[in-house]
């Protein structure tokens, strides 16, 4: 170590190092304010930045939404009951922003006009982006405080009961009506801005004046009920009845699932149409199994409306998805006929599949109709046919045609016999043949008599 022992070349030192340490000094401050040391400041203060946000439904809301009149004179008020529908909700952010809560409101709002909506979902995410698909419910009175784009004195329940009412009779709401209604949707969300996650601040509380919004909508059937009976005739009033059942299963080609990558698999639709004699809750047990799994069983509540002329009619859909062929049975009966009510299945509906490289669904294939059968089947390209087990096998196939036969011309043979043919000169006549075989004749035995002579023996 270097040992300065004049005070002025100390003093010297010290004015030209001094700049140097400053210089490395803010740069170790920067340093720590990036690796978060805790002595620099670890969170900022604000609301975060949005590139997106968003919220979609998928198809209408199930469920309807029923107004009634109270007084007789016209439709004044939307009766309890339940409906949902299946959406997707997306918040993304930019860094260093979050999500802090998320909250889904009935109509169009922003800022603190979201006070007073109707509130259906609410949840806290604490990270960067959020994206989430959930099914919504709610009750159809909450209507009555959904606003419409913004407005405190527009609401959908008012809009609803208006709808109705252009449907009134000179008697009174005595004529039923139905509509699809469109209902206004708000995703309302409250952000922060944090370097890490620990540092993430979450406020107590619901979403009540969100940071940033947006807009979706879902569409929903409603119902105008016809007013009531006097009091005097609800006594005579029928009791609810089945008039009929029907279950429908089915598939379509725009309808498939994807279990696996390279796999496409049929979906079932299991559809159940119930008819009544009146307008009322019908409840039902649907059975199904798919495959050789278990059986299962799953209670239906549903409301019969009218379908016109007279007639009233609940539905009932529910989509099957499998993962390999497979056949689906199903099975309802009716909870509400005593004491025996209607009933239809078993039915059967077969969910085939589509394996990768496939150029097709899977056929199943069909079972030979020759098999199990006696001496059947081909041998050397020929068919075999046969009777009885082990009896003769006769060779089934194209007849080969017989050959022609030359048969002579009786007329020409009889002018031969009257005609005979003349025999030229110097021309030799083979006499005929005689057909009978003759016997050779034997060849005589010789004896040896000496000096290499021999003498003939006849016998």
């Amino acid at each position: 170590m270097l040992k300065l022992e004049n005070p002025e070349t100390l003093d010297i030192s010290r004015a030209l190092l001094a700049p140097a340490i400053r210089k490395s000094a803010a740069i170790a401050g920067l340093a720590a304010l990036c690796i978060g040391a805790p002595s620099g400041p670890a969170v900022a203060d604000g609301i975060a930045s949005i590139k997106h946000m968003s919220i979609s439904t998928q198809g209408m809301a199930t469920g309807t939404v029923h107004v009634i009149s109270t007084d007789g004179k016209t439709w004044n008020k939307i009766k309890s009951g339940s409906a949902q529908f299946a959406g997707q909700m997306k918040v993304d952010t930019k860094w260093p922003g979050y999500v802090d809560k998320v909250a889904v409101f009935l109509g169009k709002c922003s800022g603190h006009a979201c006070d007073g909506s109707a509130r259906i979902y609410a949840a806290d995410t604490s990270a960067r982006d959020f994206v989430k698909s959930e099914t919504f419910g709610f009750n159809p009175t909450k209507l009555v405080s959904a606003l419409i784009d913004g407005s405190a004195i527009y609401n959908h329940g008012k809009r609803i009961i208006d709808e109705c009412n252009k449907g009134l009779q000179a008697d009174g709401p005595t004529k039923e009506r139905s509509f699809n209604q469109l209902i206004q949707l708000t995703l309302g969300a409250n952000t922060g801005k944090a370097l890490y996650k620990k540092n993430f601040q979450n406020e107590i509380g619901l979403v009540e004046n969100p940071d940033h919004v947006a807009h979706g909508q879902v569409a929903i059937k409603v119902y105008c009920e016809p007013a009531a009976p006097p009091p005097e005739s609800a006594e005579v009033r029928l009791p609810l009845k089945m008039t009929d059942l029907k279950l429908f299963l089915s598939t379509y080609s725009n309808a498939v699932s994807k279990p696996s990558i390279g796999l496409t698999c049929k979906k079932g639709q299991v559809l159940v149409r119930a008819k009544t004699n009146r307008e009322g809750p019908v409840k039902l047990r649907l059975w199904t199994q798919v495959g050789k799994g278990p059986m299962q069983s799953q209670l239906i509540e549903v409301w019969s409306t009218s379908v016109g002329g007279g007639n009233y009619q609940a539905e009932f859909e529910k989509w099957i998805s499998v993962s390999k062929n497979s056949v689906l049975k199903a099975r309802v009966e009716d909870l509400i006929t005593k004491p025996v009510g209607f009933h239809a299945g078993w039915k059967n509906l077969s969910l085939k599949c589509q394996s990768p490289g496939a150029g097709g669904f899977a056929q199943q294939q069909k079972p030979d109709s020759s098999a199990g059968k006696p001496n059947a089947g081909k041998q050397n390209g020929r068919v075999i046919k046969g009777n009885k087990a082990g009896g003769r096998k006769t060779k089934i196939g194209k007849r080969k045609p017989r050959p022609a036969v030359n048969r002579p011309d009786p007329g020409k043979a009889l002018m031969k016999g009257l005609f005979p043919k003349r025999v030229q000169k110097n021309q030799r006549v083979r006499p005929a043949r005689n057909t009978q075989t003759r016997p050779k004749p034997r060849k005589p035995q010789q004896r040896r008599i000496g000096n290499g002579r021999f003498m003939k023996k006849n016998r």
